[in-house]
C-alpha cells in the first residue's frame, strides 16, 4: 500500500501502513542488552572514579600553588619576609607538618592559631588560611613544611635545590613516563629563586609541563 499524505488522509494514512507496526524485545534480546549495558558500566566507572580523583589532585596542588604565590607577592609587596605553611588544619587545633594539606600565609608561626582572622597586628599575622583537610584520599609530602620568601620573592633560604610538594591519591599507583596507567600525581615545585609551578612527573622530560622541563 502506497501512503500520499494529503491533508485530509494523514491520520487514515498512518492507520493503513503495514510498515508502522511496532515490535516487541524478546526476553533473549532484554537480557543481551542488559549484559552489554552492565559491561559499558563496568569498564566507565574505573575511568570516572580515576577521573574524579585527577580532578582532587589538580584541585588541591592548584590551592597550594596559590597560596605560595600569594606569600611570595606579599613579601615583595611588603618589602618583607611572608611565610607559607603547611598545616594539619586550618583551626586553631592546626601544627605545621610536611604532610598538611591546609596552609597558611603569615608573617608569624601560626601553630595553634590558624583559625585567627587575617591581621596585620594580631599574632601571628595571617594574610590568608585555606582548609583543606577533609581531601580524601590524598597524600602531602613535602620537602619542608614552610617556605619563607624575601622581599625579593626569592625563597629563604637560598637553597641550591628545590621545595617540593607531592600531591597523590593514597595508594600510591601514580602514572609513570614508562606507564600512563595510573593517577595523575602532581608536584608543587619551589626553585631557590622563587619560582613557583605545578609540574607532572609522569611527562618525559621534553614535554612541557613536566617536573623535569625547564628546570
Amino acid at each position: 500500500m502506497v501512503c500520499r499524505y494529503y491533508a485530509g488522509e494523514l491520520l487514515d494514512c498512518f492507520q493503513g501502513c503495514h510498515m508502522l507496526k511496532t515490535k516487541g524485545f524478546t526476553v533473549i534480546e532484554l537480557v543481551v542488552a542488559i549484559a552489554i549495558i552492565g559491561i559499558l558500566l563496568s569498564l566507565a566507572v574505573p575511568s570516572f572514579t580515576e577521573m574524579l580523583m585527577n580532578a582532587k589532585i589538580r584541585n588541591l596542588a592548584g590551592s597550594m600553588a596559590n597560596g605560595l604565590n600569594m606569600a611570595k607577592v606579599e613579601a615583595v609587596r611588603r618589602n618583607m619576609h611572608v611565610r607559607f605553611q603547611l598545616t594539619t588544619t586550618a583551626d586553631d587545633t592546626c601544627a605545621l607538618s610536611p604532610n598538611g594539606a591546609s596552609w597558611v600565609v603569615s608573617l608569624a608561626n601560626p601553630t595553634g592559631l590558624c583559625g585567627t582572622a587575617p591581621s596585620d597586628t594580631e599574632n601571628p599575622q595571617i594574610i590568608q588560611a585555606r582548609g583543606n583537610e577533609n581531601v580524601n584520599r590524598l597524600v602531602v609530602t613535602a620537602t619542608e613544611e614552610t617556605v619563607i620568601f624575601n622581599s625579593l620573592g626569592r625563597w629563604v633560604p637560598n637553597s641550591v635545590t628545590n621545595n617540593v610538594i607531592d600531591v597523590r591519591e593514597a595508594s600510591g599507583v601514580c602514572a609513570t613516563v614508562e606507564n600512563k596507567r595510573g593517577f595523575r600525581c602532581l608536584q608543587v615545585v619551589v626553585s631557590p629563586s622563587g619560582m613557583v609551578r605545578v609540574c607532572d612527573p609522569a611527562l618525559a622530560n621534553t614535554e612541557p609541563g613536566s617536573c623535569a622541563f625547564g628546570a
